[in-house]
C-alpha cells in the first residue's frame, strides 16, 4: 500500500507530528471542489528519504508536497526545475509535480510579504529590516526586493552570513542592530523567542508607525511583538506568515489562491487545542 494513497498533497519531514500544515491545508482543501478537493497528509520522512517519498507521492497522484525540516535542501537538489526564490534561499519548502517534472519552490518570502500587505504595510518604497540570515531570511530579503522595497537592511550576528543574504536583493545591505530604528517594516526571521520570552530586537528600537512581523509563531504573541506594540508599532504574528505561505503552496499545486484567513483560523484553533 502506498503511504500517500487517498491524498492530493502532503507535508513531509521529521518530525511532522507537530506541523500545523494539515490543519491549514485541510481547511482550504475542504472548501475546494472537484479534482482540487481531497485529503492532506502528514508523512514522516527522515533525512535522505525524500527521493523515495517523491517517487511514492508521484505514483499516488499527488499534486505536490510541503517540505519541512530536515528535507528542504534535499528537496532543492532533487528538483528538475527550481524557482528564483528557492535558488536564493538554497532550499525549497514546496515541491510541485507538473509537466516539467519535479518543480521546487519556496513560498516563505511571498507569504511574509502577503501577510505584511494584508495588515496595511506598504513594501514598495519602504526601508525594511530583516533580522536573521538563514533560509527564511534569505527568502524574505529576496521577496522584499522583488516587491519594490527602497532598502533592505540585513541584521545578523554573523556579518558574513548577512552579506550573503544581502546579495539576494539589489537594494539590500548589511546593517547593524541600531539601524533597525530607521526601518518602516521589520521582520524577525530568527528563532529567538520560539518557546521562550526573549526578543531578537532591543526594546525601544522599533518606533511608532512601523509594521513588524515575527516569523516565530509559538507562542503566537511574542515578546518582540509585545514590546513593539507598546511603542506604537503595528504587529503581525507568525501564524499569518505561515498561513499565507501555505496558501501560496496551494496556488502552486492547483493554480488558484485559497483564502488565507480560513487557513489562519484553522492554525490558531489547532494551536489552542495543544
Amino acid at each position: 500500500m502506498n503511504r500517500f494513497d487517498g491524498a492530493v498533497a502532503a507535508v513531509v519531514g521529521s518530525p511532522v507530528r507537530h506541523s500545523l500544515s494539515p490543519a491549514m491545508h485541510g481547511a482550504a482543501l475542504a472548501a475546494r471542489r472537484g479534482s482540487h478537493a481531497g485529503r492532506y497528509l502528514a508523512v514522516e520522512v527522515p533525512a535522505g528519504g525524500l527521493r523515495d517519498a517523491v517517487r511514492d507521492a508521484v505514483a499516488a497522484g499527488l499534486r505536490g508536497l510541503s517540505v519541512t525540516t530536515p528535507l528542504k535542501e534535499e528537496a532543492l537538489s532533487l528538483a528538475d526545475v527550481a524557482d528564483e526564490a528557492s535558488r536564493a534561499a538554497n532550499s525549497a519548502n514546496t515541491l510541485v509535480f507538473g509537466v516539467s517534472g519535479v518543480e521546487a519552490a519556496t513560498t516563505d518570502g511571498d507569504g511574509c510579504c502577503d501577510a505584511l500587505e494584508r495588515h496595511g504595510a506598504t513594501i514598495a518604497g519602504s526601508t525594511c529590516a530583516v533580522v536573521g540570515a538563514g533560509a527564511t531570511a534569505r527568502s524574505v530579503v529576496a521577496a522584499l526586493g522583488r516587491r519594490g522595497a527602497a532598502a533592505v537592511l540585513v541584521v545578523n550576528r554573523t556579518r558574513e552570513r548577512a552579506a550573503a543574504a544581502a546579495e539576494l536583493a539589489r537594494v539590500a545591505r548589511v546593517a547593524d542592530a541600531a539601524d533597525i530604528a530607521s526601518a518602516r517594516i521589520v521582520v524577525n526571521c530568527t528563532t529567538v523567542g520560539m518557546g521562550s520570552w526573549e526578543s531578537p530586537v532591543a526594546a525601544g528600537l522599533v518606533g511608532p508607525g512601523t509594521t513588524v512581523l515575527d516569523a516565530v509563531y509559538h507562542p503566537v504573541r511574542t515578546r518582540f511583538l509585545d514590546e513593539s506594540e507598546s511603542t506604537g508599532a503595528s504587529c503581525v504574528d507568525g501564524v499569518w506568515m505561515l498561513a499565507h505561505q501555505a496558501a501560496r503552496q496551494q496556488e502552486r499545486w492547483f493554480g488558484t489562491l485559497p483564502d488565507a484567513e480560513s487557513m489562519y483560523a484553522a492554525a490558531v484553533a489547532e494551536l489552542a487545542r495543544r
